[in-house]
């Protein structure tokens, strides 16, 4: 017997709102980290895309603590200069991942 466009259609429907409970959740969560700290070889443009932005808005704040921390005290400048360096490194990070493959 041959499924129908309708059955399949809503067996693609049911498979597509498992991911919303919550073991499914914390696999497609693992899945997303490991796109953005591993990247893919098979990853779309629009997916390079977003982890370009992502990555980009890390770098972003990295600049803007290192701004910050030329206008402070010294203690307080020490701590901005390390928040901008994780920042500096998580985004650096983000973009060799979105321009790997």
């Amino acid at each position: 017997m041959k499924p129908t466009d309708e059955s399949r259609l809503l067996k693609d429907v049911v498979a597509r709102q498992r991911n919303t409970v919550w073991p499914d959740t914390v696999r497609n969560g693992a899945l997303v980290d490991s796109f953005l700290w591993r990247g893919s070889a098979s990853a779309t443009l629009v997916q390079r895309v977003g982890i370009a932005f992502f990555g980009a808005l890390f770098l972003c704040s990295a600049l803007m603590f290192v701004r910050f921390a030329l206008l402070e005290f010294v203690a307080v400048r020490v701590v901005l200069f390390l928040f901008a360096g994780s920042c500096g490194a998580i985004g650096s990070r983000l973009l060799r991942n979105a321009f790997r493959h």
